[in-house]
Order: C-alpha cells, then sequence, then structure tokens
C-alpha cells in the first residue's frame, strides 16, 4: 500500500481507465446507473488523494528535509542550515559552516530530485537522498554557477530525520 500513499498517479490512471470504460458502457446501454457507477469511482479516487494528502510517509519528510536544508543555504542561514544536520555529523556541520563562511550564497535550486530511499529495517532508520543541485554563490573563490549531482545520507533520530554525511566533500574541505 506505500505505494499508494509516496505516489497516486497508478491509481489515477486507473482511474481515467475505468471511466473510459464505463464511458463506452454508457454509451452503448444508455443506463442511468452507470453514471452512479462513474460518480462512486470518482468518490472512491477523492479518498485516495485525501488520505494520500493526510499522510507523509518518511520518504516525503526526507525530501522535505532536503529542500529545507537547500532553503537555508540559500538563505546563508548557518543556524538554520545546522539544525537540519545530527550534531556528530562533524564532516558535514563543517563543510556547511565554511561554505557560508566563504561564499556568499545567492540561490539554490534543486534540479532534479531528490529521489530518496528508506531503510526503515536499520537502527536507526536511515535514508539516502540523491539529487542534483545548482548554485549560485559570490565569493573569491567560487563565484558563478556550480551544478553537482549529491548524496546525503539520513537517520530518524528521536522521529525527527537529520543528515548524517554527504557522499560529496567540499573542494576545500579538509
Amino acid at each position: 500500500m506505500s505505494w499508494l500513499i509516496d505516489d497516486p498517479s497508478p491509481l489515477i490512471y486507473l482511474t481515467v481507465f475505468v471511466q473510459l470504460v464505463l464511458l463506452g458502457a454508457l454509451i452503448r446501454t444508455r443506463r442511468v446507473a452507470v453514471i452512479g457507477i462513474m460518480v462512486g469511482v470518482f468518490a472512491l479516487l477523492g479518498v485516495a488523494l485525501f488520505v494520500d494528502y493526510l499522510v507523509v510517509t518518511d520518504r516525503e519528510l526526507v525530501a522535505e528535509l532536503v529542500y529545507e536544508m537547500a532553503a537555508a543555504a540559500e538563505a546563508n542561514d548557518e543556524t538554520r542550515l545546522l539544525a537540519t544536520m545530527a550534531d556528530d555529523a562533524r564532516d558535514l556541520r563543517g563543510d556547511a559552516s565554511r561554505l557560508l563562511k566563504m561564499v556568499k550564497i545567492s540561490e539554490v535550486d534543486i534540479l532534479a530530485g531528490p529521489e530518496v530511499i528508506v531503510d526503515e529495517l536499520m537502527s536507526p532508520p536511515s535514508a539516502t537522498a540523491t539529487f542534483t543541485a545548482q548554485g549560485k554563490g559570490k565569493s573569491s573563490q567560487f563565484a558563478g554557477r556550480h551544478i553537482a549531482k549529491l548524496t546525503l545520507h539520513f537517520d530518524k533520530i528521536d522521529d525527527r530525520w537529520v543528515a548524517t554525511q554527504s557522499e560529496q566533500r567540499l573542494p576545500f574541505s579538509r
């Protein structure tokens, strides 16, 4: 059932297909009862979409965290950015602090993704988010636009997802 909550598009396609079949049946038979069935199918789709709206999965929470990290970096808000990271993620926290001290970031966009894979069997549960980001900043060393494919790792600690490490290190990292 997680496919329904994570991505309801297959259900939408199935509903369109069923509605087309029912429309054909309505045209062929001219029975008013078919209209009632069509309304019922739309109502079921509405319930499913409402449930999708209400239920926020771990995959969606991690994806939101990636966007929050991008927004914090774009705002050059070190405190907000570090709040998305685990306290013991020294390399990641250090890279983020150094970046914000060296570069005045004016723009961060997520171009592709994030593609999130959650592993609930780990203790604590973990996730990996892979995405392509584009950043624009000003500094003597890193002026202009930069595009990078990034992979971040997350752990769920006390019902809260936090970034723990990045597979890529910044070029000026120690």
